[in-house]
């Protein structure tokens, strides 16, 4: 019995070790076909772009790499081959026209304290995200690709400044809730965004949130600033806008020099007695940023001499020049009205912080009525006398001129010099210039 005992103990002792030895095989096999490839992103790299139907886990940390984790020997071998992972200046590149075929998951670390971060998902590529950092980043899906971003259940999004723009039917979610500072939603043709509670201070989308391609479930705390269907938001946008612009003018020898004075009879006192009204009609050219407008207007100068008695005389060519009173010992004052019709067409670049900087081209027609022309007021003791001479053939029947304007939201400062003279055939050429605002 002792001996059959033994016999068997070794007998289980020897099966033992037979599949321990194949199990370490079997591990041994698959540690030498399984493996991993990082590549380091350099620092001052903000764009990131996925492709390749690859499935992209997005972490922000206080690291940088990209890592494919669980690989065989063989994609091994094929990523390396095909220059899978590329870097140029300051992009990142995951995924090429050479091997579509290369796809599968990559952890991608990026650095949280850059900036702004840039991440692109094209040719059915899936992002995932369970956190962002704490500056600006956007997102952007083309090509039936998707990004998702959520933590665990119930927790939320946080990131100061988020820009989500999506083409091509491809789609980006929100399930968790997202906080932030300012959020920008705009999707082109087919695609979609879609999230389920926003907490932040301005919203911006392309299309009123409702729409179809656009769809937020519920919000708060949101300012009323961020409900810009015209100016901000809309990449489609087409309205019709009145400027009213006042200012002070003067003139000067050349179009750049009409804030200095000239002498004699052609000295003029600076006042703000320009004023031009315009309906335009606007229409976007780059969304959110450049805007083409063009329309009709009216502009109205009343130039003041600063002599008393300022008349246009022939001796030889016509002039301005300064005259005796008309009667002794009287007083007098001299004001040149012009009147324009004109065409106001200009480019208006503006951020998202709502400052607005343009520059408009302004041609313009010179029209002749009984309230323009040189006007004479005539103080002789008490009594006042009124009249007027209207040089048709001194004034410049044509005019263009160029606005130079920057502001905030509806408020513009203004400068505006003029490319031809006020007068023809004089001997002296005057260029006007306008120093003013606009609303």
């Amino acid at each position: 019995m002792n001996i059959k005992y033994k016999h068997i103990k070794n007998h289980n002792t020897m099966k033992k070790t037979i599949i321990l030895t194949i199990l370490a095989l079997f591990a041994t096999s698959l540690s030498a076909q399984t493996g991993t490839i990082r590549q380091s992103i350099p620092d001052g790299v903000c764009n990131v772009n996925v492709g390749n139907k690859f499935l992209a886990l997005i972490h922000f940390d206080n690291a940088s790499y990209v890592e494919f984790p669980s690989l065989s020997e063989k994609d091994i071998q094929k990523i390396k081959a095909s220059n899978m992972i590329t870097i140029k200046n300051d992009s990142l590149f995951l995924g090429n026209d050479s091997c579509k075929q290369c796809s599968g998951t990559v952890q991608i670390h990026l650095d949280s304290t850059n900036k702004q971060t840039t991440l692109c998902f094209a040719d059915n590529a899936h992002g995932y995200f369970n956190n962002l950092c704490n500056n600006k980043i956007k997102i952007e899906t083309r090509n039936n690709s998707q990004a998702y971003l959520s933590k665990t259940l119930g927790d939320t999004l946080w990131c100061k400044r988020l820009v989500v723009t999506t083409y091509d039917k491809s789609y980006v979610t929100f399930p968790a809730p997202l906080v932030g500072d300012t959020i920008d939603f705009v999707a082109f043709d087919d695609s979609r965004i879609s999230a389920y509670t926003i907490d932040c201070n301005y919203l911006y989308y392309n299309e009123p949130y409702h729409n179809k391609n656009i769809n937020i479930h519920s919000h708060k705390n949101i300012r009323h600033e961020g409900y810009v269907y015209q100016h901000e938001s809309s990449c489609y946008e087409q309205s019709i806008v009145f400027d009213f612009a006042w200012g002070f003018h003067n003139w000067g020898s050349n179009p750049f020099n009409g804030l200095s004075t000239l002498e004699d009879a052609y000295e003029l006192r600076t006042t703000p007695s320009s004023f031009q009204l315009a309906l335009k009609y606007s229409c976007p050219i780059i969304c959110h940023k450049l805007y083409f407008n063009a329309g009709l207007g009216y502009e109205s100068d009343v130039y003041k001499f600063r002599n008393q008695y300022v008349t246009f005389e022939i001796d030889g060519n016509r002039h301005l020049a300064i005259s005796e009173l008309p009667y002794p010992e009287s007083k007098c004052s001299t004001k040149l009205v012009t009147r324009y019709i004109t065409f106001p067409v200009g480019l208006i670049y503006s951020t998202k912080k709502d400052f607005n900087f343009s520059i408009t081209l302004i041609p313009g027609i010179n029209y002749t009525s009984s309230h323009t022309g040189l006007k004479y007021d005539i103080q002789n003791g008490d009594e006042n006398t009124y009249h007027k001479e209207n040089p048709r053939n001194f004034i410049n029947p044509y005019k263009l001129d160029v606005r130079f304007a920057f502001g905030y939201k509806y408020i513009h400062f203004f400068i505006q010099p003029s490319l031809l003279p006020v007068f023809i055939n004089t001997d002296q050429k005057v260029y006007p210039i306008k120093i003013g605002i606009m609303i």
